[in-house]
């Protein structure tokens, strides 16, 4: 443990000899880690293992991300572009998304046999919430019906789409639309307990929040006193709501169930850490095969049948409180630690360099821009591989046909161009 915190605290050092800011991507991918291992360490130590070795490695992609970061830096000087191209945002569209999201939402429901009036009785909302909960562990990984993926899949597209169109909201009504679409995944966590919705509901408003705002201002948002209270006050909703996601699943007859939902909560939060460190120590160096991708991109190669997905990707280990293990477990199992370093490493370069090609250019370029979206989701999303969900793979197309919408076609309902800034 020692080491680890000596490698974080010259870690934090490094950034600020190098002026990294927190919302540069090498800041959010640094200080990301940094957070989920030290909440790990404070709140599972005392009751789980740690080896220390899979943090380590953790910590060293830290470097290496900092180190690319400021090497492509050196190589790319930011000049001020006058003129940027704006997107024509199809608000109707949007809505139709998020249409679309809450027809899953009604899915389930007809499905689950209730009504919206489940939502006001307490009982009601408590015994399907279990009971799709049981469904889904006892699901052996199957996805349910094609029509429950399609529409699912609106649950991811909604906040990605409406996160990058909040940066050209011009007014409280867009605005409103823009936020409105995280109502399907809360209702959706209501009906079922999984949380996974929230949590991809928040990365994927950020992420498409951020590419938007990196490419329109030439520059990262700026985290003031008044973002960072709003963040603080978003980070205490989502705790409220994971606590009722809880209190739903396993219900109120447990003895003490203050605690009981609290210590689920911190191996929810933190768990895959823990887990990581000791799959990493007993297992890493110590495979007769690798995956060369299949792992990492589990949705496409078990479709394929070259590899199996099982209910929750992944089992529990011995002496670990979670079954979930970071995605760097599925590219290790792919490349092995060493060689995933070096992917790490060409990554990391690819990615700031398509960074910096935001901050330099005005024209769209939709690819660019849902390259590195998608890259920075599977950085943030740090559960395990998103590859590994067909519906997230499907998210990002649909995401590439409404940036291609907004930037190169003019429908009806679109609203007149914004002028260039």
């Amino acid at each position: 443990m020692v080491i680890s915190i000596i490698l974080i605290i010259f870690l934090l050092f490094l950034i600020k000899i190098f002026k990294i800011r927190l919302m540069e991507p090498a800041g959010i991918y640094s200080i990301m880690w940094i957070f989920f291992i030290v909440g790990s360490i404070i709140t599972l130590s005392a009751k789980y293992e740690f080896t220390f070795g899979g943090i380590i490695w953790l910590i060293i992609t830290c470097y290496i991300s900092v180190i690319s970061f400021k090497m492509v830096q050196s190589k790319n000087k930011v000049i001020m572009i006058n003129q940027v191209r704006y997107p024509n945002i199809p608000w109707k569209l949007l809505i139709g998304l998020i249409i679309l999201a809450m027809g899953s939402v009604l899915y389930t429901m007809i499905t689950s046999g209730v009504s919206f009036s489940v939502f006001s009785d307490f009982s009601s909302l408590q015994d399907t919430a279990h009971t799709a909960s049981v469904n889904r562990y006892a699901s052996d990984g199957q996805n349910g019906s094609i029509i429950n993926q399609i529409l699912g899949t609106f649950i991811y597209v909604s906040p990605i789409c409406a996160g990058y169109s909040l940066v050209f909201a011009e007014n409280k009504k867009e605005k409103l639309i823009c936020f409105s679409s995280i109502l399907p995944a809360i209702l959706s966590m209501l009906l079922t307990a999984a949380k996974l919705a929230v949590v991809t509901f928040v990365i994927l408003f950020f992420v498409g929040y951020y590419v938007a705002y990196i490419y329109s201002r030439k520059k990262v948002p700026y985290v003031n006193p008044k973002v960072f209270g709003l963040c603080c006050m978003g980070a205490i909703l989502l705790y409220a709501l994971f606590y009722l996601s809880f209190v739903l699943r396993i219900g109120n007859g447990e003895s003490n169930i203050g605690q009981v939902i609290t210590d689920k909560l911190m191996v929810y939060a933190f768990g895959h850490i823990q887990g990581f460190d000791i799959w990493f120590d007993r297992y890493a160096f110590d495979m007769d095969k690798y995956g060369l991708g299949a792992n990492t991109f589990l949705a496409v190669s078990s479709r394929m049948g070259i590899a199996e997905k099982k209910q929750g990707v992944y089992g529990v280990i011995s002496g670990v409180c979670t079954n979930v293990y970071t995605q760097y477990r599925g590219l290790i199992e792919d490349f092995s630690p060493i060689f995933s370093i070096v992917l790490m490493i060409i990554f990391f370069m690819i990615v700031y360099k398509i960074y910096f090609y935001l901050l330099k250019n005005s024209k769209p370029h939709i690819f660019i821009q849902v390259l590195y979206s998608a890259s920075l989701f599977w950085i943030v999303f740090n559960f395990v591989s998103a590859w590994a969900y067909t519906t997230y793979i499907l998210a990002f197309i649909v995401y590439a046909f409404y940036l291609y919408i907004s930037f190169h076609v003019r429908f009806i309902w679109g609203k007149k161009e914004k002028g260039n800034e």
